[in-house]
């Protein structure tokens, strides 16, 4: 498998691996979005702005973490700045990302079990120059 980073600067994390309980094999989407921007003109004829970046979005999900792992995505949802983010699955290249979503939802299917296990959903995009 291969390694995600993400933190500040100069101290980012390896995360664990992504895992499924139960399910398929984890995949990690990657999403583009263009900016474009669209105007009608007063003599009703339509014109597109393509900007020149695209940001990326990653939405990525783990299940089944420990205590400790979760506790390593909390303190990086709680920093309020740019984090530096390498996804090995599709390429060596950093990557200047924001939290802009975060889930960490008890795991009820294996509370019972075994230790207390939680669920961590989040969404990095890309903040561009």
């Amino acid at each position: 498998m291969a390694d995600i980073y993400l933190g500040q600067n100069g101290s980012e994390v390896l995360l664990p691996p992504l895992r499924r309980v139960g399910r398929f094999e984890a995949t990690i989407p990657i999403e583009y979005q263009k900016q474009i921007d669209k105007a009608a003109m007063l003599d009703g004829s339509i014109r597109y702005n393509f900007r020149e970046h695209h940001p990326r979005r990653w939405p990525l999900d783990w299940e089944a973490l420990t205590a400790a792992e979760l506790a390593d995505f909390l303190t990086l949802n709680g920093y309020e700045e740019e984090l530096h983010f390498q996804n090995n699955w599709e390429d060596a290249t950093w990557h200047w990302v924001v939290i802009t979503e975060f889930r960490h939802p008890v795991n009820v299917k294996m509370s019972c079990a075994e230790d207390t296990r939680f669920d961590v959903s989040m969404v990095l995009e890309e903040v561009l120059p």
